[in-house]
C-alpha cells in the first residue's frame, strides 16, 4: 500500500503553541486580580480545545464562557506566533516531504482564521495543499468529517494516507476513517492509548527516516 498523502494536527504537532496560550490567559486572569499560571498547566489542557481549557484557566469567573472565549480569540488573532514556536525542523522537514511529491494537509480544530494566521506567520502555508480548520459547518475532531474533507481536496483516500497527531482527539480521529496514526511524541499527550498507534516519533523529521511511500515499511518502525 502506497503512501502518498501526510494529514498533521498543527497545535502540539507542527506548532507549540503553550506560549502564545499561557500569555493570553495570564492576561486575562490578570486584569480580573488573579496571579498568573505556570505554562505546564497550559501544556497539559490544550489538547483539550480552548473551551474546555477557559474553563480550567478562568473556572473563578461569572462571564459567559462564550464571552471568554470570544475575548481569547480576539486577544490571539492580535499577536504574531513566532516561527521559533515550530517544533525542531519542522520547516525543513515539510520541504523535503514535498521534493518526494506527497500531498500535505493540515486537519486542525483551530478556528479558520486563527490556524491561517498561525500557519502564515510560521512561514509554512505554501507547504499544505489543504487546510481543513474550524468553521460553523464543519464538525470537529474526531468527528470523520473534517478529515473527510481534506482527503476530498487532496483527491486521496484514506489507504493512501497517515495521520501525524499528538492527542487523544487525534487517535479517535484515525480510529473513525481507519488511517493510520503516527503519534507525534513531543506534543501534548492527553493519554494516548500506546498499542492503538501505527508509530511514533519524537521529532517531525523522522518521518524522512521511514520508506514513508509504503505502510508495510512504516509498520516496522512501531
Amino acid at each position: 500500500m502506497d503512501i502518498t498523502t501526510i494529514l498533521f494536527d498543527l497545535d502540539g504537532t507542527l506548532v507549540d503553541s503553550a506560549q502564545e496560550t499561557a500569555l493570553i490567559l495570564n492576561q486575562m486572569r490578570s486584569e480580573r486580580g488573579y496571579p498568573p499560571l505556570n505554562i505546564s498547566f497550559f501544556r497539559e489542557k490544550i489538547s483539550h480545545g480552548a473551551p474546555a481549557l477557559i474553563e480550567c484557566a478562568l473556572d473563578f469567573c461569572e462571564e459567559r464562557t462564550a464571552d471568554l472565549i470570544n475575548e481569547f480569540r480576539l486577544k490571539y488573532k492580535n499577536i504574531t506566533t513566532p516561527e521559533s514556536s515550530l517544533y525542531p525542523m519542522v520547516k525543513n522537514t515539510l520541504n523535503e516531504l514535498k521534493k518526494r511529491n506527497l500531498k500535505l494537509g493540515i486537519c486542525t480544530n483551530k478556528p479558520e482564521n486563527l490556524c491561517n494566521k498561525v500557519l502564515k506567520d510560521t512561514g509554512i502555508i505554501p507547504y499544505f495543499d489543504s487546510v481543513i480548520s474550524q468553521t460553523p459547518s464543519m464538525k470537529l475532531k474526531p468527528n470523520p468529517e473534517p478529515v473527510n474533507a481534506a482527503l476530498t481536496q487532496l483527491e486521496t483516500t484514506a489507504k493512501n494516507t497517515i495521520l501525524v497527531g499528538d492527542s487523544t482527539v487525534d487517535q479517535r480521529t484515525c480510529q473513525a476513517t481507519n488511517i493510520p496514526f503516527i503519534f507525534f511524541k513531543s506534543g501534548y499527550n492527553d493519554g494516548i492509548v500506546s498499542n492503538q498507534i501505527y508509530a511514533s516519533i519524537t521529532h517531525i523529521s523522522e518521518l524522512l527516516d521511514f520508506n514513508i511511500f509504503s505502510v508495510n515499511t512504516l509498520k516496522t518502525n512501531t
